[in-house]
């Protein structure tokens, strides 16, 4: 089984050694300028719930449901600026994956080598999670009330992909084989399943009280979960490469029919 505390302990211990890519996870989160203004405009009270997966970097709005809001829709110029959004966020998940991986396996960590070294197989990753949000929006479009029924169907799709990013930095794997390698896991269940439930529960328990500060206590509020959500998703991301570094190996998991021959 997977003991998910003693991951998250050992991830804590590490802060201090990681802390200047807490600005990693900060900027993503200020870059969320549509977040940003849901919370700032919205009045009244909001209680909310998130199930994520782990993330290959954690933002606030991991960790907070924001207020909805009226209008819906991605226009050209929204379109243009979530796929500069993933280009820029390739180069920082990389260049912050990779240190954490560099720290942990006990070597001086270099963000910008890294950066330059993982940025494509990561950009090709950010490209599909595009995708998959630009398809969500547009259901919702065209057929919102499937788009209660898509939800599970949205989680149990980032349940297969969630180690894309820490397998191409912890194994050296291009971006095809780190896909095929976390659907491979995911579908054996085992570890991956254990350690990713568990992130989600735990998510999930905190989402609650960090939903409930950011949306209504105003200025205040949403300060307070800016500065403390960098520390969290450091210690998350953190926790997730020792997993994947611990419990992965480049050996590659048998095929179905593979295990009939």
């Amino acid at each position: 089984m997977v003991d998910f505390v003693e991951a998250l302990t050992r991830g804590w211990e590490k802060v201090g050694e990681l802390a200047p890519l807490m600005v990693v996870p900060l900027v993503l989160t200020l870059l969320s300028v549509d977040n940003l203004r849901k919370v700032v405009a919205f009045s009244g009270f909001h209680i909310g719930v998130k199930f994520v997966f782990p993330e290959d970097v954690p933002t606030l709005w991991s960790f907070v449901s924001p207020p909805p809001s009226a209008g819906s829709g991605v226009s050209a110029v929204g379109l243009v600026l979530m796929l500069v959004g993933a280009i820029v966020g390739a180069f920082l998940s990389a260049g912050y994956l990779g240190s954490i991986r560099d720290r942990l396996s006990g070597r001086e960590t270099d963000f910008m080598s890294n950066g330059e070294r993982f940025f494509l197989d990561f950009l090709w990753f950010k490209l599909l999670l595009l995708v998959i949000g630009v398809t969500l929006i547009f259901t919702g479009m065209l057929l919102s009330a499937l788009i209660v029924l898509a939800l599970p169907l949205l989680l149990f799709v980032f349940y297969l992909i969630y180690g894309v990013p820490y397998l191409i930095v912890s194994q050296n794997m291009s971006f095809g084989e780190a896909f095929e390698r976390s659907v491979e896991m995911a579908l054996k269940g085992g570890d991956y399943l254990g350690y990713g439930l568990k992130y989600l529960a735990f998510v999930a328990l905190v989402s609650v009280p960090m939903t409930v500060v950011v949306v209504n206590f105003g200025l205040v509020g949403l300060l307070a979960g800016i500065a403390v959500s960098p520390v969290l998703a450091l210690v998350l991301s953190t926790a997730t490469m020792i997993f994947f570094l611990e419990k992965t190996s480049t050996s590659k998991l048998p095929l179905p029919f593979e295990e009939l021959n």
